[in-house]
């Protein structure tokens, strides 16, 4: 199962139902650390009915008898969850959805049940119907259609199994029969449409295709998504702190190295929280993608060894120097002229041709990124001669550095014209 496609169906979730989920390990799992609190603020210890409900879903989860299996887990307090078993890095996990809450709270007697049956005292009744309130309501057809979507999202075609189990283990199976154009098909629709775009948009972005990523991205915004926190600023911040996990997380699969990728995240995360407005985030959106996608195109790792994979990185993390082929065979204790060879062997460009192709694709982001001077940008990319800077930039990119500035400018333009005209 892909960690990719995981982290799509996350983001869909989120946006399209505002339900939660998350990947945990099978081992030590509690689900008082997937609650939202109910247990530690409203139950304090954990009534009869709950003490093995976390024993009883990772007993079911580790018993399945093969991975094609969701299982949904309501709790003695009406609370659902979703749970899927998969291998990641020879560890079991779960991909865990909720918590869900699927009953009416117009029942009178809903709430009073659900005291009774965990031997708690009228005093419960605000603070766990408060609790309720809080949780993402999703009607139990629209929930039984959702999972199933994301089970044939998850595991392909209809060969798989959704299996329901009640606070007392029961095992229960809930036909699932869609009907033609019913809201339930739109749901399930919806979700798909969006991870379809979502992972569309990421496979773009592990290929190092900017333009197919920034098309794809502009459509996945041009639905709408429901907000998550009263203050819209900072539910956009949240939007962008995602894209940018997903985006780093495509980059790695496209090759790129983790050092660089951590360097790139760890800027655009401080970027997100220091922005004034939404326009200066819908501007980090885009570098975003366009610092992604070009990190794939010019970093990627993936097919060298590791001798070059780590002059590579060394070369990436020092732009900002005169760097030569001694400089770089020093940092890896390896003589120059093995490294020289080594590396046109494996790249079909001499180190130094490597440099300065780095530095001049660099440059180009700083150029559209930020508003530095082109004589600034050069010094930042180890060129203290503007001219030199400015000939070498156009030999590689066929532009000088202001020309292209200008040109990217435009592109970008069109983007946000599109998406203004989406939004009126």
């Amino acid at each position: 199962m892909n960690r990719q496609l995981i982290d799509c169906i996350s983001v869909m979730l989120e946006t399209t139902l505002n339900v939660d989920s998350q990947v945990i390990n099978l081992e030590g799992f509690d689900i008082s650390e997937i609650d939202m609190d109910l247990r530690s603020k409203i139950a304090g210890t954990c009534s009869p009915l709950e003490v093995s409900l976390s024993s009883k879903m990772t007993e079911n989860l580790k018993n399945q008898e093969d991975q094609k299996r969701i299982f949904c887990f309501t709790d003695s307090f009406g609370v659902d969850y979703a749970s899927v078993l998969f291998r990641e890095d020879e560890t079991d996990r779960i991909f865990q959805i909720g918590p869900v809450f699927l009953n009416d709270l117009k029942n009178p007697d809903f709430v009073p049940d659900i005291l009774s049956k965990n031997k708690m005292t009228p005093d419960f009744t605000v603070p766990l119907t408060e609790y309720y309130y809080h949780l993402p309501f999703v009607n139990q057809p629209t929930y039984i259609a959702v999972i199933n979507g994301i089970a044939g999202i998850l595991f392909g075609g209809n060969d798989y199994d959704v299996v329901f189990i009640d606070e007392n283990n029961a095992i229960h199976d809930v036909l699932y029969e869609p009907k033609p154009n019913t809201a339930d098909d739109l749901a399930v629709s919806v979700l798909e449409e969006r991870y379809n775009i979502e992972n569309q948009m990421l496979n773009a972005v592990s290929r190092g295709d900017r333009r197919e990523a920034m098309r794809f991205h502009n459509e996945f915004r041009r639905n709408k998504m429901r907000s998550r926190a009263s203050d819209h600023l900072r539910d956009q911040r949240n939007f962008m702190i995602i894209l940018n996990t997903l985006c780093r997380k495509a980059a790695q699969e496209g090759g790129v190295h983790p050092v660089q990728l951590n360097s790139i995240s760890r800027d655009f995360a401080l970027q997100i929280e220091e922005a004034s407005g939404t326009e200066e985030l819908n501007e980090i959106s885009l570098n975003i993608i366009r610092v992604y996608t070009s990190a794939v195109s010019h970093h990627s790792y993936a097919s060298y060894s590791p001798m070059i994979s780590n002059a590579m990185n060394y070369i990436a993390n020092h732009l900002d120097l005169p760097l030569s082929l001694k400089d770089v065979a020093d940092s890896l204790n390896v003589n120059p002229s093995y490294l020289s060879t080594q590396f046109k062997k494996e790249t079909g460009v001499t180190v130094t041709d490597y440099i300065r192709a780095q530095k001049i694709e660099y440059a180009s982001i700083l150029l559209t990124t930020t508003s530095r001077q082109v004589q600034e940008v050069a010094e930042a990319v180890g060129f203290y001669d503007v001219q030199y800077f400015s000939k070498l930039f156009k030999k590689e990119k066929g532009s000088t550095p202001s020309t292209y500035r200008q040109i990217e400018a435009g592109f970008e333009s069109q983007l946000r014209d599109s998406r203004k005209r989406v939004k009126n």
